[in-house]
């Protein structure tokens, strides 16, 4: 049966990093889309069928969905069932919810997941009654769910349907700007090495999906305040001292970072085309979050303490009145990241 009339954004939807094209193609089911090789845990959906130049319907999720420490959440979100199917030279991929992982079967709302790349196959969501037409009425999306959940293993078939959808998604563009400010250091030697000072001055609004809040289903003030409205008044603050006294011997970039929220996007426009020369940035602060201090404990949070040899050293010295809580790792969800990647040190 050819199934090609149904309400977009009601019971279909595309995914913001589908292709846009038309896929007029037949229809294999793949369990969960789910292609895992990695030492004991293994899990192949399309062992035993082919799925190429066809339609690969899955289950959003994974076979492990009511673990929050499932071993398969690194590969089972969207875009990497993408890309699975993909690689197994599907035509197109259709999710679907699973009774489990939404009992309502609401479709995800259309947003920008901070990443630009698209792939080359149409990549669209369902809802169960879309999927279970597809499936033909002798097998429903709660059958293969229970089985598979029943089973412990993949489960795979082919189906009688032709699926034609057409997808074309625009992502809409729009402009940031880094705030940048330079002060030349005063030692005629170290002037020739700078020091990076930053925070970004985007903030989430009232949050919501596709804001980069992590509780995407929160709509409530997320406090720009905090977030990062002391970070940046940190820096001007900063900026205000070490240019009214003149004693700096490297010389200094104060930074406001544009876009931070939606991907690091300004700090890694900075580092790809930088004012001065990587090797010649040799440190690099980032003030995210500092408005507010737990009272009850006095605890200050540093991330990046072991990216450079005198960190901790400097910090336990310098010290007064906070209880310090060390974080040694140089990635983590803020603008340093952008800087440590490109083997700067930092202290956030």
């Amino acid at each position: 049966s050819a199934l090609t009339a149904f309400l977009a954004f009601r019971i279909f939807q595309p995914y913001a990093f589908s292709a846009n094209t038309s896929v007029k193609a037949g229809v294999v089911f793949a369990g969960y889309g789910l292609v895992v090789d990695r030492d004991t845990l293994k899990w192949d959906d399309y062992k035993g069928v082919d799925a190429t130049g066809k339609w690969v319907l899955a289950l959003q999720g994974d076979p492990d969905l009511e673990n929050p420490k499932s071993p398969f959440i690194e590969f089972s979100s969207e875009r990497s069932k993408a890309m699975f199917a993909s690689e197994k030279g599907a035509a197109g991929l259709v999710l679907v919810a699973g009774s489990k992982f939404s009992e309502k079967d609401n479709l995800s709302s259309l947003i920008f997941d901070k990443n630009s790349s698209r792939y080359s196959i149409p990549v669209i969501q369902v809802t169960r009654d879309v999927a279970n037409k597809i499936l033909g009425g002798k097998n429903t999306v709660e059958k293969l769910e229970a089985e598979m959940d029943s089973l412990k293993k993949p489960l795979n078939l082919k189906t009688d349907a032709t699926v034609s959808a057409t997808v074309n998604v625009t992502q809409k563009e729009t402009e940031s700007r880094n705030v940048v400010a330079f002060l030349p250091g005063t030692d005629k030697n170290l002037k020739n090495e700078y020091i990076v000072i930053g925070g970004h001055f985007d903030h989430l609004g009232m949050g919501g999906p596709g804001s980069g809040s992590r509780a995407t289903d929160t709509i409530a003030v997320h406090n720009g305040a905090d977030d990062n409205a002391s970070g940046v008044a940190t820096v001007i603050q900063l900026a205000e001292k070490f240019a009214g006294e003149k004693k700096n011997k490297r010389s200094i970039i104060f930074a406001a970072f544009g876009a931070e929220e939606m991907g690091l996007i300004g700090s890694n426009a900075f580092t790809a085309k930088p004012p001065v020369k990587t090797e010649e940035m040799v440190a690099m602060f980032n003030f995210d979050m500092v408005g507010r201090l737990d009272k009850a404990t006095n605890t200050l949070t540093i991330g990046g303490t072991q990216t450079s040899k005198e960190t901790e050293e400097l910090l336990n010295k310098y010290n007064n009145g906070f209880s310090l809580a060390f974080s040694p790792e140089g990635v983590g969800p803020s603008d340093h990241t952008s800087f440590y990647l490109q083997n700067l040190y930092f202290v956030k």
